[in-house]
């Protein structure tokens, strides 16, 4: 099923947003809030089904959808403000019966979910927002499945090359773990430049710098020899990972790329045309609901009680062996992993959806549980075990 809504209205402020909802589970679906300036109705439902298949891959009952906010970066704080609000009032009807279930999303914070709900006339459910370390679980999820995709082309770890494009909350974790695997991180960029050195960067450092002066890391004279940010697709490496804004690989500089993997921390990082094109050129490009999962499926975690450091492991061993398992079946069956990972992502959504919405006195009182847990009304220390065992044996 598909439902797109969008929003004209003035209140003050001219608002333009729109809402997809790509997929329910018992009524209800949930994806982040958008808010930038390149918004569109095509993006937007791309981006809601990504959502159902990432769902889907990580075997959780939850329908997809997001939404989205047209809105330049040079809004002030007051206009922001009535265009949130104004949003809000318009979706009302689908915030308040649960069909739309927001969280934060390029462009938005968690106090901008807050607002979109208060104008709606709710308040988040404790459990039911982002956990604030969400960027950081997506950042363990690219690594992992870029490393295990590299491993099954021997590449091994140890030394690999790789660049990100985009040192946010997410690339700033992938480019971490990559440096603690043994990896040479040789390019990052930011919205105000970028960074190269075929030796390797000094990722603590740039770190360091980065949670002192955010995107304009990249300009501080300490930090490395500055690249023209375009030309970072095409510098020499043998991973890319997109984790900046959609489809920031298209069919103009696909061509350039040098990379034999893509692995993205960002969402539909490729138009279709340029997807098919990197196909034709031999480049594995790991699919986005993939390599990007750690965020959906670590947030959950967090939120049952676990830890981060046990929430870092179970996500590791888990991709790890889910992508071994389907780079083995793309290449007996002869297709793209895009192609093999959609119809399994499907095929485990459908099969959440079923067990979840059956109507047996089991999975009734789930339904309950779950709407209990996300009310924040069960205590951490006794919802950990139960996540434990969940987590680790009971999702596929």
């Amino acid at each position: 099923m598909s439902m797109f809504f969008e929003v004209h209205t003035d209140t003050g402020v001219p608002v333009t947003g729109y809402l997809a909802i790509d997929s329910l589970v018992s009524g209800a679906a949930h994806g982040g809030l958008r808010i930038a300036d390149d918004v569109t109705p095509e993006r937007l439902r791309l981006a809601a089904r990504t959502m159902t298949l990432k769902y889907g891959w990580v075997g959780l009952p939850v329908g997809g959808a997001k939404a989205g906010l047209l809105m330049s970066h040079d809004t002030s704080e007051l206009d922001r403000a009535l265009m949130l609000r104004a949003f809000g009032q318009a979706i009302g009807p689908h915030l308040r019966t649960g069909r739309y279930v927001p969280g934060e999303d390029m462009g938005s914070t968690a106090d901008d979910v807050r607002a979109l709900l208060k104008a709606a006339g709710l308040k988040p459910k404790p459990r039911s927002l982002m956990h604030a370390e969400s960027g950081t679980f997506t950042g363990v999820s690219v690594c992992t499945t870029a490393l295990t995709v590299a491993e099954s082309h021997d590449m091994p770890a140890k030394g690999l090359r790789v660049t990100i494009e985009g040192f946010g909350n997410v690339g700033a974790s992938a480019a971490e773990q990559f440096h603690n695997a043994g990896a040479r991180v040789v390019g990052i960029s930011t919205s105000k430049g970028a960074l190269y050195n075929e030796n390797g960067l000094d990722v603590p450092a740039l770190l360091s710098l980065r949670r002192r002066y955010g995107d304009d890391a990249v300009l501080r004279p300490d930090a490395g020899a500055p690249v023209p940010a375009a030309s970072l697709i095409g510098l020499p490496a043998d991973v890319f990972c997109p984790c900046a804004e959609m489809e920031t690989i298209t069919v103009s500089n696909a061509p350039k790329l040098s990379a034999r993997v893509v692995c993205p921390g960002a969402n539909v990082p490729a138009t279709e045309e340029a997807e098919a094109l990197l196909a034709r050129q031999q480049i594995i490009v790991v699919p986005d609901f993939v390599a990007n999962c750690g965020g959906v499926l670590g947030s959950s975690m967090s939120r049952s009680g676990l830890g981060r450091e046990e929430v870092t492991a179970i996500l590791q061993r888990r991709l790890q062996e889910q992508t071994s398992l389907l780079i083995m079946e793309a290449r007996e069956q002869r297709r793209t992993l895009r192609e093999a990972a959609t119809e399994v992502a499907m095929q485990r959504f459908d099969e959440a959806r079923e067990r979840y919405e059956r109507n047996t006195p089991a999975q009734s009182f789930m339904r309950l549980a779950v709407g209990i847990y996300r009310r924040g009304m069960i205590p951490g220390p006794l919802l950990a075990p139960l996540a434990r065992r969940y987590y680790r044996a009971d999702l596929p």
